[in-house]
């Protein structure tokens, strides 16, 4: 009879040992991957408003880039049995001895962006073509032309970043385009004409859809050749003739630069020196225009937010109900990754063993 009982134990512990070996991995999946995309997601959002706040304070931006997520889970288990005859008298411990493991150990892999990869993710203007097709997608042309142009034809928001000297011909510019484009009177299209690839934008000039008077505005603006089926798009600062446009795109680097001067900063910090003040935003709004984005800031921890992240002391932080601040930083977070050069790694590599 202890033979059998011993042997009916020693079946219903494999048979557990074995049953939660062969499924915890299956299990698993779905909550790993849930669970690692919403840290990932959290943590490049916070990555991103730290450098913007960073940037307001002149200090220089920092990326790291996760290359791998690879969590390893382990289950050990043991049985031992003591074979009759059984001196229970002599015995220290039990005749049958049962013991377990379970190990979670998540590994994460960062590489620091440096070098030819920061420069190429973070530094290079994005290409104008890059910038057209988006708006082509359905992508605000307002939202683009603010965030990623520098000038276009000469036409520029301001002399520099965080300069007060706003040109109105830019905001009427872009509020003419979105116009434009809402209204579908706006397209592009990428060609090759011999080996040259050849980007293309069309305003096309049809009295019947009631554009015309916005076309010729545009046109006066650019200083382009009215009615033309289509102008040659190129980057740079001035177009070489009159069937030309020329724009003159921001980097990841100058884009958050740009968008840091709108984070709001304790009172005393501008009057210190420690960073500039707030530029004045009257021209854009005559327009109708308000900053792309705005960061709270306060002492104390706030709850409840979109995120939030501390720097010197200090929460910064964006609420849920901002939109307009949220679309912003997401479209940052989108460009970042369609800037950055997936070519091979030659910074330093550090591991982090995160779980054990």
């Amino acid at each position: 009879m202890r033979r059998a009982w011993f042997g009916i134990v020693l079946l219903m512990v494999f048979a557990l040992v074995w049953g939660c070996k062969s499924s915890i991995g299956a299990k698993t999946v779905v909550r790993d991957q849930f669970d690692y995309a919403e840290a990932l997601r959290d943590a490049a959002k916070e990555q991103m408003l730290l450098n913007m706040v960073g940037l307001r304070y002149a200090e220089a931006p920092q990326f790291l880039k996760i290359t791998s997520v690879i969590n390893q889970y382990s289950l050990e288990g043991s049985v031992s049995l003591l074979s009759p005859p059984y001196d229970a008298s002599a015995a220290v411990g039990s005749p049958v001895g049962v013991n377990g493991r379970f190990a979670d150990r998540p590994t994460l892999t960062y590489i620091p962006l440096s070098g030819a990869e920061f420069t190429k993710s973070v530094l290079t203007p994005i290409p104008p073509k890059s910038i057209m097709s988006l708006i082509q997608a359905g992508w605000q042309a307002d939202l683009l032309m603010r965030l990623t142009v520098r000038s276009i034809n000469g036409v520029a928001p301001t002399s520099r970043v965080g300069a007060n000297d706003a040109d109105p011909r830019f905001f009427e510019l872009v509020s003419l385009l979105s116009e434009v484009q809402r209204e579908g009177g706006l397209s592009f299209r990428v060609e090759m004409r011999g080996k040259e690839e050849v980007a293309l934008v069309t305003l096309p000039d049809d009295p019947e859809d009631g554009l015309e008077a916005k076309h010729d505005r545009i046109d006066e603006i650019l200083g382009i050749e009215p009615g033309l089926p289509e102008y040659k798009l190129v980057f740079g600062q001035r177009a070489s003739g009159r069937d030309e446009i020329a724009m003159l795109t921001h980097s990841i680097l100058e884009m958050l630069v740009d968008l840091a001067q709108w984070i709001d900063v304790p009172p005393e910090h501008a009057a210190s020196g420690r960073t500039r003040p707030t530029p004045d935003n009257r021209v854009m709004e005559s327009f109708g225009y308000e900053p792309l984005i705005r960061v709270s800031h306060s002492k104390d921890k706030p709850d409840d937010v979109f995120v939030r992240v501390r720097y010197d002391g200090i929460w910064y932080w964006i609420p849920h109900d901002d939109f307009r601040s949220k679309r912003t930083l997401a479209f940052m977070q989108l460009m970042f990754s369609l800037a950055e050069s997936g070519g091979g790694q030659q910074a330093p590599v550090v591991t982090v063993g995160a779980g054990g």
